[in-house]
This record gives C-alpha cells, structure tokens and sequence, in this order.
C-alpha cells in the first residue's frame, strides 16, 4: 500500500488488494498454511479499484473501474531456510 501513491490507503484500499496461491498443475487455489511453498503460483491483485474524473468532458461521469493482476511462480528454498508465513 505504500507505494500506491495514496491510492489504495487506508482500509478501504486494503480490501482491494488480493493475495492468492495456486498449485501449479491444477490451478486449484490453496488455502492451507503450506500456500506459499516453492513450485505454487501467487498471485496479486487489485479489483474493484474507481477512478472519477476530474473533468469529465466527452466522458460518461461515471466512474472508471480498474482492475490489475499479476502472477509469478515461487522458487523454492534453499535447504533448511524457514518459509515466511503468508
């Protein structure tokens, strides 16, 4: 949230943001205390982010809906290193 530039501070902004783990050869999602071990993959979100324009001329006033999501494979670790808790 700290380098969102303010947009996603507060509370209502950390409800936007979504961490989630999936196994890599199901893409099931894991929801167990071993989702972020080496081989799974995280995914980060954003969803259900607005933006108002601040001037709306040629544009709906409506505002303007946002959503981004990344994903990348976790590597393992090495040998007897303790896994951070998700």
């Amino acid at each position: 949230m700290e380098q969102s530039m303010g947009f996603l501070s507060g509370d209502t902004g950390r409800e936007k943001v979504k961490v989630r783990f999936y196994s890599p050869t199901t893409f099931d999602e894991q929801t167990g205390p071993d989702r972020n071990m080496g081989g799974n993959v995280v995914e980060v979100s954003v969803e259900g982010f607005t933006w108002e324009y601040m001037i709306p001329l040629l544009r709906s006033s409506a505002p303007l809906t946002i959503h981004a999501t990344s994903s990348d494979r976790l590597e393992m670790l090495p040998r007897n290193a303790p896994r951070p808790t998700p």
